[in-house]
């Protein structure tokens, strides 16, 4: 999602906390290959709504995990 790259997803880990379907990324049923490929061929075929989408997953990608941000978490669990 950092580098612009159409995204699909199963809402597992730590996707659940921050992927919304057709907000920032594509999200399918875990193992289900028929979604999977449906979700590859909605992404060739609608350019412009993918676009908004990889874009809206760019912002979020570096609003989740801003690396100031990390380090203060990880300020708060260690002590600084």
């Amino acid at each position: 999602m950092a580098i612009e790259i159409p995204s699909i997803f199963t809402l597992s880990g730590v996707a659940s906390e921050y992927i919304q379907n057709m907000k920032n990324a594509l999200v399918v049923d875990f193992k289900n290959s028929e979604q999977i490929y449906e979700a590859i061929i909605y992404t060739l075929s609608h350019p412009d709504i993918i676009d908004a989408i990889v874009k809206q997953g760019k912002k979020d990608v570096f609003e989740k995990f801003d690396i100031s941000q990390m380090i203060l978490l990880l300020e708060e669990i260690y002590g600084t």
